[in-house]
């Protein structure tokens, strides 16, 4: 994985909706909030997310933690693009257990310079059986 101009803080959540603004550590900055839930009445555990995104400016090619570690959904995760970044953006999110993705989902949202965005998401099962598509 490629460490682009993106910085990520590290998973938290478990246990019901995770607690404070993801976004707080960076007053100023452009930050994206993101919520990654389970479907309704499933209990999931990953280990790592794998965020990837070809917007221009918002370049993001990482695995947060960089060491995995277990955590159940749901959690979230900051994602601070470079200074001056406006614009439309997607990002693919995927989660990992023992190093194979599991579950994915795909936000989009628009920002502006210094605006903290929160977006929610639900991680939905990948299906092996057609190459890890979702809902298969």
């Amino acid at each position: 994985m490629r460490r682009l101009a993106a910085a990520l803080v590290a998973l938290s959540g478990g246990c019901g909706a995770p607690a404070g603004d993801a976004c707080a550590p960076y007053p100023g900055q452009t930050c994206v909030a993101l919520l990654l839930d389970a479907p309704a009445g499933a209990a999931v555990t990953i280990d790592q997310l794998e965020l990837q995104s070809a917007t221009d400016g918002f370049p993001v090619d990482q695995l947060t933690p960089a060491q995995p570690k277990q955590v159940a959904l749901p959690v979230t995760v900051a994602i601070v693009p470079r200074a001056g970044f406006r614009s439309d953006f997607s990002l693919l999110a995927r989660g990992l257990l023992a190093g194979k993705p599991i579950d994915s989902a795909t936000v989009s949202g628009t920002l502006a310079p210094g605006q903290h965005l929160e977006v929610e998401a639900v991680l939905a099962p990948l299906d092996a059986a057609d190459g890890g598509a979702p809902g298969g």
